[in-house]
C-alpha cells in the first residue's frame, strides 16, 4: 500500500497544482495612425464647398483666398466681399499639406507625390502631370512632445497622414 501511495503522490501533486495565469493584456491609452492608401488615392477633384476641417496654408491670390486643409486638400474662397466672404469649392487631394500657384496652375503635393493642375475652370480642375516618389519618405511623424504609447506604423496599409487617440492594446511602441 505505501508503495502504491508512494507512486501516486507525483501524479497527486502535479494534479493539484494550479496552472500558471496567463498574462494579462496591457490596455492604454495612446496614438493610432491614420491611413491613406495610395492605390485608393484620388489625384484631384473640384467638390462642392464644404465645412472647414484642420486649416494650413493660406494663400491670397487676386479676390481669391486659398486655404489648405491638412490631408484632405485645398478650400476656394471668394473674397470679393471682404465683409462677407463666399466659399466656392472644395479641391479635393488627399494627403495634401503644401501648394504654391503660378498663373492658372496650382502645384500641390499629394502624399509623395507632385500634382501639377489646370485651375482655370475652378468647377472642373484637371490634373495636368503627376511626379511620384518626389518625397518619398513621406510619413507623419508623432505629434512634438509626444511621449508615451502608439500603434507602429504599418506600410502595407498605406501613407500616414494623422494620429488619433485611442485605447490600445498590447501596444509594441513607445517614445
Amino acid at each position: 500500500m505505501k508503495r502504491l501511495l508512494l507512486a501516486l503522490l507525483p501524479l497527486m501533486l502535479f494534479l493539484n497544482c494550479e496552472k500558471p495565469k496567463e498574462k494579462e493584456d496591457l490596455i492604454v491609452e495612446g496614438l493610432r495612425p491614420i491611413y491613406i492608401s495610395l492605390e485608393n488615392i484620388t489625384l484631384a477633384e473640384s467638390q462642392p464647398a464644404k465645412e472647414f476641417g484642420t486649416l494650413g496654408k493660406i494663400v491670397s491670390t487676386g479676390n481669391f483666398i486659398l486655404i489648405n486643409e491638412q490631408f484632405e486638400g485645398i478650400h476656394l474662397i471668394d473674397n470679393t466681399n471682404p465683409l462677407n466672404p463666399t466659399k466656392l469649392h472644395f479641391w479635393k487631394i488627399p494627403g495634401n499639406v503644401n501648394f504654391i500657384l503660378k498663373g492658372n496652375y496650382l502645384y500641390a503635393d499629394n502624399t509623395r507625390d507632385l500634382l501639377t493642375i489646370d485651375i482655370e475652370d475652378p468647377a472642373a480642375i484637371k490634373l495636368v502631370s503627376r511626379i511620384e516618389n518626389v518625397h518619398s519618405e513621406f510619413e507623419l511623424s508623432l505629434p512634438d512632445r509626444y511621449v508615451g504609447f502608439f500603434e507602429c506604423e504599418d506600410a502595407s496599409k498605406g501613407v500616414i497622414v494623422d494620429w488619433e487617440a485611442t485605447t490600445l492594446t498590447n501596444p509594441k511602441c513607445r517614445r
